[in-house]
Order: structure tokens, then sequence, then C-alpha cells
């Protein structure tokens, strides 16, 4: 019911900013990330309650970690952390903002077991949510348990089986198969 009750931005603006940055988030390029930032930010300006941008902005500055283009390492580091801060405060209930504050303070704070508690607390808002568990299989890895890491992955793929980045699941499954000790799985 709560979910339900939420409602897309008052702002039409931030919402179409928003949707600007979604359309780069497949690009993977140095300028695509920094565009799909900056539209992030923008429609936080004009929206600072439209979780779903808090989101996405830290989708930004993961992808800028994973392809190593992080020029000021605590700058950025703090910056994201503050950006999830604010996404939560925002709505606590957005399974996607509560997942990404999950990964990102398992990535940028080193916190794995408060990146764990967000990850399955977005679980909980709604057990359908295949990105949830993806991230949950790629903070679980990392964090050394590949046992339900595999699971969540695998039910991720379950839950999105047509989903165009699926080698968004397959990669951390291979990795997960591999830390875990089963390299012809991997």
């Amino acid at each position: 019911i709560e979910r339900t009750r939420r409602k897309r931005p008052e702002n039409l603006g931030a919402y179409d900013y928003y949707l600007r940055a979604q359309a780069l988030t497949d690009a993977f390029t140095r300028d695509s990330v920094q565009a799909m930032l900056n539209n992030c930010l923008q429609a936080i300006t004009l929206d600072s309650t439209f979780a779903p941008a808090y989101a996405l902005a830290a989708r930004a500055h993961i992808q800028r970690h994973t392809q190593g283009w992080v020029v000021d390492e605590p700058r950025e580091h703090a910056e994201v952390l503050d950006l999830v801060e604010r996404g939560l405060r925002a709505d606590r209930l957005d399974p996607l903002m509560l997942g990404t504050a999950g990964h990102c303070f398992a990535w940028f704070a080193h916190d794995f077991a408060k990146g764990i508690a967000y990850i399955d607390e977005a679980l909980s808002v709604n057990p359908n949510h295949a990105h949830a568990y993806l991230q949950s299989g790629v903070v679980r890895t990392r964090a050394g348990d590949t046992e339900v890491a595999i699971k969540h992955l695998n039910h991720a793929r379950r839950l999105s089986p047509r989903d165009a980045r699926d080698y968004a699941i397959c990669q951390p499954l291979g990795l997960a198969h591999q830390v875990g000790g089963n390299p012809e799985m991997a």
C-alpha cells in the first residue's frame, strides 16, 4: 500500500532529466556516464524528493569506479555516500534506492554489514526486485558469502529471464563460482 502511494516527481522536468540519464545507462563511455550523472543531479536539483534520481546518480558513480575513471577518490566516495543518504531520506521504501545504498556502502565505505542490511531491506520491501538480488550477489561475493550470492544471482536471472543486461548478472555469477572454489562452473 505504501509503495502504491508513491508517485512520480511533482516536477516533470526532474522526471525528464531522470529519463535522459536512464537512456545512458548502457553506453559505458566516460562521457555518457558523466552525462548520466549530470542529468541525475539536475533532476535532484528540481526535485530533492525523487529517490530514483539519487539511485541512478549513485549508479553512475559505481560505473566510474568500476571503469577506473575516478579522479579524486576520497572526494568522490564522500559524494556518492552523501547521495545515497539523501536518497534514503527521500524515500526509505524504494527498493532500488535501498539496494543501491547497500552496494555503495559496501564499495565506497567498505561496510559490508551495512551494505547487506540495506540490500536485505530492499528485498523485504520488494521480494521480486531482480536488481536487488543482483546487488546482493555482487556485495555478498565480495564479502565472501558466495553460497548466498550464487543463490541470489540465479534468482535474479529467474525473475528477469529476458533482461537485456543479463551480462550484469552473469559476470558476478561467474566470479561468485570462482571465489567459491568452482572454476568449472565459473
